[in-house]
């Protein structure tokens, strides 16, 4: 690896920049050509680890990250493991990425450089200073930050620095990450980035330790939440409390939650935003490690959606637990029994009705028979007394 005293400047980059074809290594990279001002000049923009030149590659919006430092050791490998994982699962909020190993030829030296998809549109800082009054379009990026945490976890992937200029509104309006040094995935376990995140956006010992894993977005996912949520209620918060370089809270107000923004935020006429801080300073005050999920104030879910499909399929499977008590077909044990009861019935009715009728013709022609007879001996005893 070059040492830093030799490492390409700012000048070095923008040389190479505008002769790609010589100085861009080959293949498509060379083919970048970069976005140029009014008066033909090439503006790069400084992050904190790279230069990045806006331009296409045949034809297509790119973005060409060239890196103010040596690398770590480990990024291209990060990348590499990545680029891997990406393809396998999918990950529709990343900006597409190429690493190119020793592809910018600089005071004859080669180093690596990084090609990005450039996913256009506007950073979340742009963004909310525009919308920060507009109700209806907060409360939909407020559900599309959820559902992009929510997919991130499902894929079981972390950005590892999500703060405002990395959160990007892209030119379909859907929301992109870009920058991707920092993130987690399960074959980059192994590979603990060199950078630990913006601290207006992480957990206060974020810093400090080596703290980082699947759940290192849950705590700047849930900054960004809180910050988007509490300006649809109270848009005055960003000209309050925005720094430029932080949404409404920043790294000092995870450290003191005396400071006068909780009180403003507890005070929000919104039950959720008031929730949501709660939850914000019980785990900035608690360690690392025990960050509470995602799921907990946003859920995928965010993650919600996930644990929410298995939920319905558990409850038709009990159902057919209910034909189990169809062994309440004992009903039919009690159709047998009835039936045996039933049939003595109607034997025992007609034997009751056949010998009446039969009966009753012999007793009415007994007592007519006796009346007869009386009849008789009276009329032989009045003839004989007669006589």
């Amino acid at each position: 690896m070059t040492s830093d005293t030799s490492w390409p400047s700012l000048h070095d980059y923008l040389s190479a920049v505008q002769q790609p074809a010589r100085s861009l290594g080959g293949g498509k990279l060379a083919e970048f050509v970069p976005e140029r001002q009014p008066d033909g000049a090439v503006m790069p923009v400084q992050g904190q680890s790279a230069y990045v030149f806006y331009g296409w590659i045949d034809g297509e919006p790119a973005v060409l990250r060239c890196f103010s430092r040596p690398p770590a050791p480990s990024l291209r490998e990060r990348y590499e493991r990545l680029a891997r994982y990406v393809a396998e699962v999918g990950c529709p909020s990343f900006a597409r990425f190429t690493w190119w190993d020793d592809a910018v030829v600089v005071a004859g030296r080669r180093v690596p450089v990084l090609t990005m998809e450039d996913v256009g549109g506007r950073s979340l800082r742009q963004h909310l200073e525009e919308v920060r009054g507009d109700e209806a379009r907060l409360e939909r990026l407020a559900a599309g930050w959820q559902a992009l945490t929510g997919d991130l976890a499902a894929r079981r992937l972390a950005h590892g620095d999500l703060q405002q200029d990395n959160i990007m509104i892209g030119r379909d309006g859907r929301l992109r990450l870009v920058d991707l040094d920092a993130v987690w995935a399960p074959p980059l376990a192994d590979l603990p980035p060199n950078e630990s995140g913006h601290p207006n956006f992480q957990h206060p010992q974020r810093a400090s330790g080596r703290c980082w894993g699947e759940d290192v977005d849950r705590f700047s996912a849930l900054v960004v939440l809180l910050s988007i949520r509490a300006l649809i209620h109270d848009p005055g918060l960003w000209d309050e409390y925005h720094l430029d370089e932080n949404l409404v809270l920043t790294a000092a107000d995870f450290a003191d939650h005396s400071r006068l923004v909780w009180f403003r935020l507890h005070s929000s006429r919104d039950a959720q935003v008031r929730d949501l801080t709660t939850r914000l300073q019980q785990i900035s005050s608690a360690a690392f490690a025990a960050v509470s999920p995602l799921s907990a104030p946003a859920g995928p879910p965010s993650p919600p959606a996930l644990p929410a499909t298995p939920v319905p399929k558990p409850v038709p499977k009990s159902a057919p637990a209910k034909p189990v008590s169809k062994p309440a077909p004992a009903k039919p044990v009690s159709k047998p029994v009835s039936k045996p009861v039933s049939k003595p019935g109607p034997k025992s009715v007609p034997k009751r009705v056949e010998p009446k009728p039969a009966v009753s013709p012999t007793s009415t022609s007994g007592p007519a028979s006796a009346v007869l007879v009386v009849a008789l001996i009276v009329i032989v005893v009045l003839i004989v007394a007669i006589l």
